[in-house]
C-alpha cells in the first residue's frame, strides 16, 4: 500500500515537472488519470486486502472446526469410559444386596449409565453443531 502511494505520488511529481513544458489543459488531462488510477491501484489494493482476510478467517475457522470435532469424540470416549466403569462398580456393589433391594439397585444403575451416556453424547453433538456452524460461516 506504502509502495503504491509512493508509485502515485512519484508519478505526480513527474508529471508536475514536466508539465512545465505542457499547457494547463492537458496537464490538468495528465493529473486526472494520474489520480484515477491510483484510486483505481488503492481500490484492487481493498479488495485483495479483503479477500485475504477472508481466506485467512475461512482456514482459522476450518482448523478450529476440526479441533472441535476431534475434541469432542476424544470427550465422548472418555465419558463413556467413566459411565461403563462407574456401572461395572455399581453392578458389583449390587451383588451384595438380595431381593428388592438388589433389583432397585440394578436399576438405579443402569438409568445413572443410561443417563451418562445420554449426556455424553449431547455434548458431543452440540460440539459438532458448532463446528458446522463454524465451518458454513465462510460459505
Amino acid at each position: 500500500m506504502k509502495t503504491l502511494t509512493h508509485a502515485a505520488l512519484a508519478g505526480l511529481i513527474a508529471l508536475s515537472l514536466s508539465a512545465c513544458q505542457k499547457d494547463p489543459a492537458e496537464q490538468a488531462a495528465d493529473v486526472a488519470e494520474t489520480q484515477r488510477e491510483a484510486a483505481r491501484d488503492v481500490s484492487e489494493a481493498r479488495q485483495d486486502a479483503r479477500e485475504e482476510v477472508s481466506d485467512v478467517r475461512a482456514d482459522a475457522d476450518a482448523s478450529q472446526a476440526e479441533t472441535l470435532r476431534k475434541t469432542s469424540d476424544a470427550q465422548y470416549d472418555v465419558r463413556v469410559t467413566e459411565a461403563d466403569a462407574a456401572y461395572k462398580v455399581a453392578m458389583e456393589a449390587c451383588e451384595g444386596q438380595e431381593g428388592d433391594a438388589h433389583d432397585a439397585c440394578e436399576d438405579k444403575a443402569k438409568a445413572d449409565r443410561d443417563a451418562a451416556m445420554s449426556a455424553a453424547e449431547s455434548a458431543r453433538s452440540d460440539a459438532r453443531a458448532q463446528a458446522e456452524a463454524l465451518e458454513n460461516r465462510n460459505r
